[in-house]
């Protein structure tokens, strides 16, 4: 199966937010957003059948799409961006700072259904963005580096703590 070649709406310059649109929502929604981030490289990638992107022929499986998102970015060098995803665009959010790595993540309205698997491996990857225990065991090395944990400048994801849920109190 071939990886569908996706659209990638790209504004602005400054460090890389990607905006992750949701299931059925338009990518539009997200690109409205752009004018509202100054400072920012904003992209938002339009999934098969969405936006500028066709539907890709026969089924695309989660891995497909996923793997389109990394080479998408990757051809934009996109690294370490800030990966703010609404609804299934969160859980997408999730997987792709996993695969690729990420100074933070956003879930807005997000919703999955988690494995126990799932939830150990982000868990370990929220604990390294907060700079606390590493997450060699859930993803690759170059995500669990504490240069990946954000710091300077305020990010999104810190500016706006309502979009957040704080850190577990454990």
């Amino acid at each position: 199966m071939n990886e569908p070649d996706l659209h990638v709406f790209e504004a602005g310059e400054g460090d890389a937010i990607v905006l992750l649109h949701g299931l059925p929502s338009p990518p539009a929604d997200l690109e409205a957003l752009a004018p509202h981030l100054p400072g920012r490289r904003v992209l938002v990638p339009h999934l098969p059948g969405y936006g500028a992107t066709p539907h890709a022929p026969g089924s695309q499986g989660v891995e497909a799409i996923e793997a389109a998102l990394i080479e998408a970015l990757a051809l934009r060098h996109v690294k370490n961006p800030v990966l703010v995803g609404h609804s299934m665009g969160g859980y997408r959010a999730l997987s792709l700072a996993l695969a690729m790595g990420a100074r933070a993540v956003v879930c807005l309205g997000g919703f999955a259904e988690l494995s126990p698997e799932e939830q150990g491996r982000f868990k370990g990857f929220a604990d390294a963005l907060r700079g606390g225990p590493t997450c060699a065991r859930c993803c690759r090395p170059a995500s669990c580096r504490r240069r990946t944990a954000p710091r300077g400048p305020p990010t999104i994801a810190r500016s706006r703590r309502g979009w957040i849920s704080p850190p577990p109190t454990s």
